[in-house]
């Protein structure tokens, strides 16, 4: 019996990460990391990341095909802030379109679960394809576009990668931070 209870508890436990994302709507923050500079954007203006958060910016009813061969993209981390700290709930891979079109999005994951977009491929809405761009006009950025002759050797697991040490080592600096902060609360003097 105990088993049972314990392997439905798990099986539900599985789903809320997927039950958050849906449930939450727009994220509090999402952090941009690019191939072509170091550090990242981050985005907190109310109507940008509703045209940037989960549903709006990815068409998920239209699905495209396989872009495997990409290899510049932007990493999207979206996530919420609790007690000063950003929990990241998903990451998407944008690619832009070299003649100003929509680009492609590729959901790489739900963070700390998984999802049924997981992997899969898809149309950016017109609401997201502006306001990302309106966002790279404000920074600088340049994005190369989905051109085999703009490709370069910056693969998207190497983006992935330096996206998430440069996004773990804020986290984790965000979580010492707001503990020894609220340490400090707790012990005036």
């Amino acid at each position: 019996m105990r088993i049972a209870l314990l392997a439905g508890i798990l099986a539900l436990a599985a789903f809320l990460p997927m039950e958050r994302v849906a449930a939450k709507g727009s994220p509090d923050r999402i952090v941009i990391v690019g191939p072509d500079w170091f550090g990242e954007i981050e985005v907190t203006d109310p109507e940008a990341l509703q045209a940037l958060g989960p549903s709006v910016f990815e068409e998920f009813d239209s699905p495209a095909e396989s872009m495997d061969s990409l290899q510049r993209g932007y990493l999207l981390t979206r996530g919420f802030i609790h007690d000063d700290v950003f929990h990241p709930w998903d990451r998407v891979i944008y690619f832009a379109d070299p003649s100003g079109g929509r680009g492609l999005v590729y959901y790489l994951e739900i963070v700390d679960g998984f999802g049924p977009n997981d992997g899969k491929w898809y149309y950016v809405s017109e609401q997201g394809e502006s306001a990302i761009q309106e966002i790279f006009r404000e920074h600088g950025v340049h994005p190369p576009g989905i051109s085999q002759a703009e490709a370069s050797a910056t693969s998207p697991g190497l983006l992935i990668g330096v996206g998430l040490v440069l996004f773990s080592v804020g986290s984790i600096s965000g979580f010492l931070f707001g503990r020894r902060r609220r340490q400090s609360d707790h012990n005036p003097g």
